[in-house]
């Protein structure tokens, strides 16, 4: 019988991420991002070539008429190195709405079982979560 995990699990661990979050103290934006893929052609290098495409784009439109500007690519999450647990978001965008979205690329390549990516958004969002006040007020100087 498979692990079962109920929305309340998802929701304290959640809230326990959260409170246990790294806090960076140097920027989380790059001002020195390239956009020049490396030519690795491993699956996790082509993840990293697509985000630099999309970011190099600058904006993804969707079939809705909703645009997501994208802000910035393998956005660090860490504080320290020892946070080994700690990825970087392959894309950090901001809607038109003005809401923050975390972008986890998986192309077809990649044998990961897709729910891994949904584990890394919600890790990856409580960190952002946990670190807001501060990411906004980099995306506000450096963005607008």
């Amino acid at each position: 019988m498979g692990l079962r995990i109920e929305a309340a699990d998802l929701v304290m661990g959640y809230h326990t991420l959260c409170a246990n979050a790294p806090r960076r103290k140097q920027s989380f934006l790059s001002v020195n991002r390239k956009g020049v893929a490396p030519v690795d052609k491993t699956a996790r290098r082509l993840e990293e070539r697509l985000a630099m495409a999309l970011f190099n784009q600058r904006e993804i439109a969707f079939e809705n008429g909703s645009v997501l500007r994208i802000l910035d690519y393998q956005f660090p999450l860490k504080s320290k190195s020892i946070d080994r647990s700690v990825g970087k978001i392959d894309l950090l965008g901001l809607s038109d709405k003005g809401r923050l979205a975390i972008v986890e690329l998986k192309v077809a390549d990649n044998r990961e079982d897709r729910r891994v990516a949904l584990v890394e958004g919600l890790i990856y969002a409580a960190i952002v979560e946990a670190n807001l006040k501060e990411i906004a007020a980099e995306v506000t100087a450096m963005h607008g």
